[in-house]
């Protein structure tokens, strides 16, 4: 149901979803940053942040791509449905319009695609009818209230310091549901690897070494670590360290929660807590 349930209340704008076709293949609701340096702080000490983590697959790619996406403060909602449902705290509050989630959305209702699932009621945010379509994504420029562009400090390619003009992710057109959308948990994890012999694509099971990954990871951690851990720097120079030839994909598999849910029943790991706050594996 196309709306503006998104009232008035940085992190996004990724390079990889500008001017390019692909389908919406997944999202999570988070308090944790995906991408965060361990220790690292992504907002100010007094705000706690609540981020919609955008998984695509775009045309011709590989690997599916991810955006992160501020939806408000983590304070006003409780997380629920395996990361697909937040609720507000207090009644009435909705969310926040002019976020970066809130303007993912409506750049989608705008075009009249449904965005909210019409089984839940509407106290609550759901937004899987979104999971599935293809759409062309754009990078949207961000101005400040006195209508000034507001910009962003990162690192240029030679390493130094320099300013970026601040843009979050929109929805510029909507081609429909994709064919094939990939819904419940499969048991194994395979990827497109480059056969030896030939040079030929081929599927190569990865379900045992990203067994063995996830253990080691949490005996890394001590035996228990919340989902974020598992991107986080420590766990890639780990991944990098033991699994030269699939860190990216075995990176990938391991925090993906259909994997992580059957390895919980597969006694690879003893409990993951998909719907508690922080997302607690334990060993």
């Amino acid at each position: 149901m196309a709306n503006a349930r998104h009232a008035t209340l940085s992190e996004g704008g990724s390079g990889k979803f500008n001017n390019v076709d692909g389908v919406i293949s997944n999202y999570e609701f988070t308090t944790v940053h995906p991408f965060a340096k361990e220790g690292q702080r992504r907002s100010r000490s007094d705000f706690s942040p609540l981020y919609g983590v955008l998984t695509a697959q775009m045309d011709g790619a590989k690997e599916p791509d991810v955006d992160v996406l501020l939806v408000g403060s983590a304070d006003d909602f409780e997380i629920s449905d395996g990361g697909k449902t937040i609720t507000p705290v207090e009644e009435g509050r909705s969310v926040w319009a002019k976020g970066q989630w809130g303007k993912f959305i409506a750049s989608l209702e705008k075009l009249g695609c449904e965005t909210e699932n019409a089984d839940y009621d509407e106290s609550v945010f759901n937004y899987e009818p979104i999971i599935g379509r293809r759409v062309r994504f754009q990078q949207e420029q961000q101005f400040d209230k006195g209508g000034k562009l507001k910009k962003r400090s990162g690192k240029g390619r030679d390493g130094k310091p320099r300013e970026y003009d601040d843009t979050t992710t929109v929805v510029i057109a909507d081609y429909g549901m994709a064919e094939a959308v990939r819904k419940g948990g499969a048991k194994t994890a395979t990827v497109k690897a480059v056969g030896k012999a030939n040079g030929a694509a081929k599927e190569v099971d990865l379900t045992d070494t990203a067994d063995e990954a996830l253990v080691g990871l949490l005996d890394k951690f001590g035996g228990s670590a919340p989902k974020a851990k598992l991107v986080s720097a420590p766990a890639q120079l780990f991944l990098k360290k033991n699994y030269p030839d699939h860190s990216d994909e075995l990176r990938k598999i391991i925090y993906d929660d259909d994997y992580l849910n059957d390895a919980a029943r597969r006694g690879v790991v003893s409990e993951y807590k998909q719907s508690d706050k922080l997302q607690t594996l334990t060993a």
